[in-house]
């Protein structure tokens, strides 16, 4: 589930994934990379965030 989780956000935000890993604050901040013209709802993100 996790690659799953990992792939999704790769491919809304088109940026690979180690770049949108945080390990000082040992957390992903994949929105700070998604494309303007890319909607994603809280509860998609929040299913997202429990993959990763």
């Amino acid at each position: 589930l996790y690659s799953l989780g990992v792939t999704c956000i790769h491919l809304l935000t088109q940026v690979p994934p180690w770049d949108m890993y945080d390990s000082i604050n040992d957390g992903w901040v994949w929105r700070d990379f998604l494309l303007p013209e890319r909607k994603v709802s809280d509860r998609l993100g929040r299913i997202l965030d429990k993959l990763l």
